[in-house]
Formats: C-alpha cells, structure tokens, sequence
C-alpha cells in the first residue's frame, strides 16, 4: 500500500472519532477508524520496511546495451535476433538485418547524429579505435574515457551504431560488481553527455544521472546462470526523469506527417515529426516502437509491434526534423494478408521523455509497393553542375562546408542511383544547401603598404657585416633576402608585415662582434653582477659569475620569444638559469614561448596575461614554477610539462587558462601543487600526473576548482584511490575518473 493510501484511512479514523466528539454517541465508524488506524500503523512500518529492503537489494545506473538486448523483452518481431542480412536495400546498403549492428550511419552526418544516445565507434585506417560520448567540432570531440581527439575523414576505415548507451537499469546488489564489469555503465552522480551542436540539435555535457526506482523506461537486469544478464522490457509509465534536479519532460509544439510514398531511405513507410519542438526530442530520443492495428481503428488489438534501430530506422536532421521509417527486413515483416495500410501507432521513447506516442491511418498513398521503374538523373546532374559553378570564397566557410559535404552525396548517389526517391532526395538536400549558403563579406582590394618593409630592408643594408658575429650576421642575411621578394605590391599584406617584423626581429638580435686584443683594442669588460644588457628580444640581468637571468622583454610587441641556454654578452658566454618575476606579463601578442634547457625557475608572473600564448615548449629542466606564472592565459590549449626535475608548481600558476584541455606533468620529483593552480580551466578534461610524491597537505585549496567535470586523470597504478580522494578534495568534484597511466 502506498503512503498516500496509509495517510487517507489515518484521516479517515481521525474524521470518524470527530463525529463522536461531535455527537457523543459512538458508532460503528468508531470501530472502523481504530481498526483502520491499526492497520495503518502496521502497513507504514511494512512499507518503510520493504522500501529499505529494495533500496540496499538493488543498484541503480545507465547502461550501454545492443539492439538486441533492448529490444529481446519488449515483445517485438523478431525481438533479440541478431542476424544480419546479405540483401542489399534501397541505399545499396547491408542493414536489412533483425538487430545487429548498423552499418547506414554515414561518415558525413551519422558520426555526430549517432553520438547523441547511441554507442557509436569510429575505425581508423590505423587500426586505431575512437568511442565517441560527444563532438566540439565538425572532427573534434572528447572520447568516453573523457579524452580529446580529433581526426580527419579521408583517414575514417568504418563506422558503426552498436545500440544505447544510456539505457537506465536496476541490478541485484549482489550482481552489481560483475555487471560493471560486463557493461559500460554510467553511475548515479556521473555526467551524461552526447551529440553535436548544429541548427536545431544541441549537444549535451554536463546532465547528472540519478536513476530510480521510478525512472520512465527502467529495466530490470536478471543474472543467469551462465554469468550473463537479461534485460526485463522497460517501465513505461515511470515518473522521474533519470537526471538530476530535471522533472521528466513532455514533448510539445510537434507536427506530425504521414509521408507519401517515396522509399528515399529504404522504407516502405515513414511519418515524420517536424515543429519548433522535433529538436530537442530528437537529441534524446534512443528508440522507436511502431504498432500495427490493420483495420482496427480503435487501437485495442495489435496485430504486430517492432522494434527499430537509429540510422537503420530512426534519423532526426538539423534543420527538417525527425524522420522515422519502417524497411522490409529481419526486424519488420507485415503480417501475412496484410500491406500495411491501416491504423498504426508510434512510440518515441527518449532520455528524460514521457513516452511520445502518436496514432494515424496509413493509406495506400503512403505505402511504397515493389515496382520497376526507370530513375531520372537529370534533375541531380543540374544541382550538382550548378554547385560545382560555384566560388567557395564567395560564401561563410560554414555554408560551404555544409554544401560540400551534400554535394559528396549527390555524386556518390550519382555515381550509383538506387531509386528515383533517393536521386529525388539528394538533389533536393542539394539545392537547399546551394540556397542556404551565405555570401562571404567582400574583401575591400587595397593596395599592399611596403612602406615599413622598404624601412627595414634600408637599415639592413646599412649596417657593416665586420661589426657582427657571422652567425648574427647569416640570419639577418636569411630575413632580408625573403623581405626583398615581397616588396611588390601584388604581395599579400599579411606576408609583407611579417617579412618586416622578422627583419626588425634579425637586425634586433644582431651580436657585436669581439674586437679581440691584438694592441689596437682592449677586450671588453665582463658585465659585473646585477649588469642589464638587451640580446635581441631580451633584456638579460647578470646573476653570477657566468649566470644570467631574463630580465625582461626589450619590446612589449614582441609575439614570438626563444629563451636559449646561453648567451653572449660582451663576448663571454653566460647560462640562461630563471624568467623573473613578470619578466613577460601583460604582452598580449606574445604567442609562442620556447625555454631553454638551462632555465631552472619561471618566476611569478612571468607570463601573467598572456592572452593569446598558444604554446610552451622546452622547459626540459625546470624545477619550479612560481606562483601565477601563466595565471590568463587564455589561449593556451595543451600543456606537457616534459621536465623530469619539475618539483613545486606555484599558486595558481595555470589558472583562468580557459582554452586549456589536457595537462601532462612529467616529474616523478614534483611534490607540491599550490592553491588554485589549475582553477578555473572549465574545459580541462584529461590531466596526467607521473609523481608518487603528493600528500593531501601539498596540494593547495581548489587546486582544480571548475575544471571539467568529468574530467580524467591518469596517475600511478598504487595512487589512484589515494589520489582521487585528494582531487575531489581539492575542488575537481564528484564526477572526475582517476585512472592509472
């Protein structure tokens, strides 16, 4: 008995003794309000009793299961075969099959629509395999072990749709340990994420799973005795969302389509669901039932249900809704007598959804029939002309990426036409991406300024080789004669700033030749300690007898610096050791940073707001780095930190370094982590940390406060439950994986 039922008959009693008290005559309602109350009483501790009980018997979670084993139970055709068909259908493809795996997801659209709930994986020609839980970009995303990759399609061998991926589940408590490591699972409190932001579909990353007892679209998993699991079929009528702090969602604004006959995927018949409301249904919906009434028009005896599987079946697209179809194959078959006309029912079911189930006739307009017929390319041969006429740098690269990849298919159905539906269909995907594309802003023709570039090349040559040291001389000599091939007018004017700067930058680092001492010329004086000479791009301060230390930037323009292991100052050679304090801060053209292999120490600040600083590399020797040492650099994206000798890393050295997504950390020495040092890098996702040496007093407060979520770090094997503990405890939050290297 539910607690509101127990909460009524207590009422109940409560009522019956107040018409005693009223009335002062007792009454049978007397008697039945103490017997009610009794009972009441015995059923609230048997209910709290019984909720305790499941509550520790069984574990709550999202698992990854294959089209067979979602749809074994839920009484469709065929239901739990995986067998798979030679026969090709109406694309030319092999996914006429029950519920094996789908093969029709297509490398253009299918590898960012099937990641949105489906398990899907990409085969490189490498032998290299990609699992994709969401993309960033159009060939960028992050991994299920929450790493970055990217890739290039002309290097993809295959692609398949293996089933769901987050299909919420309830296991024996027993059964639990044995099922994770079976399944793929996403634990309560994990994060959920999916798909590809593009028009109308949004990707997600950042959902919290909380599956209940009460979650819509719940399965039971049963161990057998074999140790394999079974799935029960789903709770349709469950209340909760499955997500946390989200209420299970109704689906509205939907328009729904009963298509004529047409066949342009492989259907025999399709319905599709358009409005401002198809595309968040469609980035959370996993699968689709349909029911065949034949002529029954009041939907009370089906006379076949089926289960359908995404890209085979089900497709949503970013800008023309969800399309839902049902292809003669292993998974559907009519029932004998019957064509398919007649009253049918469909059954959305999505991540976070009450079940969207929609009714209509189907009439013998709408089904397509086994028919020869003759295709007609010519209207498909016209797009495809006309798009090839085209400028690409007339239009947005967004448009035209959208055109070319339309214009693959168009010539890939072309090349092989398969039905007069689908030469219909790519040519209209292909005329609506000519007419979606956007005209490019115009690019004013202005004519080149060689006015600072004629400047420099004129100091150049003024300037006497015998006064430089050959190897100064030799790289002002490269720069000039690349900055005198640029001097046309005709030259782009990107080209000809940079050929200026660099020969700015060669004539800047010029290095006086020694005079030597053969009578005529003293040999310069060795700079004393706390001496500041300009080298170049650099301001040097001698620190010792034969150390110096980067002292400063000679100019703040400066977008490219080289720190070397030595230089020379006066003729005497010197180690480069340490950056000081804000020894680069606030130069925001600053780009690129190498270190020389000397350098010890990068002092706080150093390079404090360098905004657009892309890349750091060397370092192969440092030992520490000072406290807000790279604190805004908000362009830098990956950070390998190579030195072996890496001890202490300052307070929030890495902070607000907002583009930041990996971190590697290669000291087995480093025993310290300052507070906040890594706070704020909101889309950091993989760091790997090789030192055994952390405690939980050397690693600061909120060291990785408001890094990414879900991010992974790879440490020690004997470190990851001691480490996780830490990191948790630093600010990385519940949801981080602490994995071994």
């Amino acid at each position: 008995m539910k607690r509101k039922d127990v909460s009524a008959r207590i009422l109940t009693g409560v009522l019956a003794f107040s018409m005693v008290a009223a009335t002062g005559t007792p009454s049978m309602a007397v008697f039945a309000a103490e017997e009610s109350a009794v009972e009441a009483e015995q059923i609230t501790g048997e209910e709290v009793k019984s909720e305790n009980e499941t509550a520790q018997e069984y574990q709550y979670a999202y698992a990854a299961l294959s089209w067979a084993e979602y749809w074994k139970n839920e009484d469709v055709y065929n239901a739990g075969s995986t067998e798979s068909s030679a026969e090709e259908d109406a694309k030319g493809e092999l996914d006429k099959g029950a519920f094996d795996t789908v093969s029709r997801a297509t490398t253009n659209h299918g590898l960012h629509r099937g990641s949105y709930q489906c398990t899907s994986e990409i085969t490189m020609k490498d032998g290299t395999k990609l699992k994709v839980a969401y993309y960033t970009g159009v060939t960028a995303g992050v991994l299920t072990d929450g790493n970055p990759f990217s890739y290039n399609k002309k290097d993809i061998e295959s692609y398949v749709v293996t089933g769901l991926k987050y299909v919420p589940v309830k296991v024996k408590t027993d059964d639990y340990e044995a099922f994770k490591a079976a399944y793929t699972v996403v634990e309560n409190g994990d994060t959920l994420s999916g798909g590809f932001t593009e028009n109308n579909l949004k990707n997600y990353t950042d959902l919290v799973a909380e599956v209940t007892e009460n979650t819509n679209g719940l399965k039971t998993v049963t161990k057998n005795e074999d140790g394999s699991f079974s799935f029960s079929a789903r709770v349709n009528k469950g209340t909760d969302s499955g997500i946390k702090d989200a209420a299970l969602k109704t689906a509205e604004n939907i328009t729904t389509t009963v298509k004529e006959a047409n066949g342009s995927y492989g259907e025999f018949l399709r319905v599709d669901l358009t409005g401002d409301g198809y595309g968040a249904l469609g980035a959370d919906m996993q699968a689709v039932e349909w029911t065949y009434y034949g002529s029954d028009s009041t939907y009370t005896k089906p006379l076949q249900s089926y289960g359908t599987k995404f890209a085979a079946d089900n497709w949503m697209h970013k800008a023309q809704g969800i399309q839902l179809g049902l292809t003669d194959s292993l998974r559907c078959k009519l029932p004998e007598g019957t064509d398919g006309t007649g009253y049918w029912t469909l059954t959305v079911y999505a991540l976070g959804y009450n079940d969207y189930t929609v009714k209509f006739e189907a009439t013998d307009a709408n089904i397509v029939k086994d028919e020869e017929e003759t295709v007609n390319t010519t209207a498909l041969e016209a797009a495809i002309k006309s798009a090839e006429s085209l400028t690409e740098s007339d239009y947005t690269a967004a448009s035209w990426s959208d055109l070319c990849v339309e214009l693959k298919e168009a010539k890939d159905e072309l090349a092989a036409p398969h039905t007069q539906a689908t030469v219909d269909e790519a040519t209209e995907h292909l005329n609506a991406a000519i007419k979606a594309l956007v005209k490019a802003e115009p690019k004013e023709e202005t004519k080149t300024d060689v006015t600072k570039l004629n400047a420099a090349i004129r100091k150049a040559e003024s300037l006497k080789q015998s006064d430089y040291t050959a190897d100064s001389w030799k790289k002002l000599q490269t720069a000039l004669n690349a900055a005198k091939k640029l001097t046309d007018a005709a030259a782009e004017q990107t080209a000809v700033d940079q050929a200026a700067s660099d020969l700015e930058t060669a004539i800047s680092a010029l290095v006086k030749a020694d005079t030597g001492n053969n009578g005529t010329t003293d040999k310069k004086k060795k700079p004393a300690v706390g001496t500041v000479k300009t080298v170049g791009q650099i301001k040097y301060k001698v620190t010792g007898k034969n150390t110096v230390t980067v002292n400063k930037y000679a100019k703040k323009t400066i977008t490219k610096v080289s720190i070397p292991a030595t230089v020379k100052i006066n003729g005497y050679t010197f180690k480069v050791t340490a950056i000081a304090d804000s020894a680069f801060s606030g130069c925001s053209k600053l780009t690129k940073v190498a270190v020389g292999s000397n350098v010890k120490t990068i002092g706080n600040k150093a390079f404090h707001k360098c905004t657009e600083l892309k890349t750091v590399s060397g370092a192969s020797n440092i030992t520490k780095i000072e406290n807000n040492a790279f604190n805004g650099c908000k362009a830098l994206k990956k950070l390998v930190l190579d030195s072996k000798s890496l001890q202490s890393i300052g307070n929030a050295a890495f902070k607000n370094c907002t583009a930041l997504t990996s971190i590697t950390v290669s000291s087995t020495k480093l025993t310290k982590i300052g507070k906040e040092a890594f706070s704020g890098n909101k889309k950091l996702a993989a760091v790997t940390i090789k030192t055994s040496k952390l405690t939980k007093s050397s690693v600061g407060k909120d060291a990785f406060k408001n890094i990414k979520a879900n991010a992974v770090f790879k440490v020690p094997s004997k470190k990851v439950s001691f480490y996780k503990t830490i990191f948790k405890a630093k600010g990385a939050g519940k949801n981080i994986k602490v994995k071994k290297m």
